[in-house]
């Protein structure tokens, strides 16, 4: 064995910390996530998919957070993640997905996520309606919010379109459901929203008042 791969992560251990990464994200609990990707970080600092894990942790705990402590982690969560949109080569197609979506979303660039789901989409990956879908829900929110209101409305019908050739039904990330929900919301498609927040909502294990899905439920309270 050569030294450098004396320094990797066991291949089934590798395998065993990212399915106990997706269960701390399928509950939200990104608490308990980051505490053990920070764990792995100090044993294996230089590998990519621990590194990609600890940022992703980082970055989707940041939001429960008050602003300034929000912005901070944020930014560290970005400093480890664009190094590691510059090392994609090689890497597995659904990891590549995974470390450009969550750049975008750290740095709240939907825009960019938008159109990067859009490409990837026309070249057959499925994944790309995902990165469409969020991108597309926030945009639709940022308009909504800004009182630009056909706007608002044409990228959620966007994120539902993307959503539906995603097959939402599919999906057991409750995150997925959420923005589907907000989409919907800014439509006015309220029936639609209040069973992908009810999906939300049963996929997370919180309640349809949790705070994290606050400004969907508003939207849809408020038609």
């Amino acid at each position: 064995m050569s030294k450098s791969r004396v320094h990797e992560p066991d291949p089934a251990w590798l395998e065993s910390f990212g399915a106990r990464m997706r269960e701390f994200a399928l509950i939200a609990d990104y608490a308990g996530g980051l505490q053990q990707a920070r764990e792995a970080l100090k044993k294996w600092p230089k590998n990519f998919y621990v590194r990609y894990q600890y940022a992703k942790m980082l970055g989707d705990g940041a939001d429960a957070l008050p602003k300034a402590e929000k912005k901070k982690r944020k930014r560290e969560a970005l400093r480890v993640l664009a190094p590691l949109t510059r090392s994609l080569y090689g890497k597995a197609p659904a990891l590549r997905l995974g470390v450009c979506i969550n750049f975008y979303y750290q740095s709240e660039d939907f825009l960019g996520m938008a159109r990067y789901g859009r490409r990837i989409s026309r070249a057959g990956d499925r994944h790309g309606y995902y990165a469409l879908g969020v991108g597309a829900a926030f945009l639709a929110q940022s308009r909504w919010n800004g009182h630009k209101k056909t706007t608002a409305r044409s990228w959620a019908q966007e994120s539902l379109i993307a959503w539906k050739r995603y097959d939402l039904k599919r999906e057991r990330y409750y995150f997925a459901h959420y923005c589907a929900a907000l989409a919907a919301g800014v439509a006015g498609k309220i029936s639609e929203g209040r069973k992908h927040l009810n999906s939300a909502a049963r996929l997370s294990g919180k309640p349809k008042t949790d705070w994290e899905f606050a400004d969907a439920l508003a939207l849809l309270e408020a038609k």
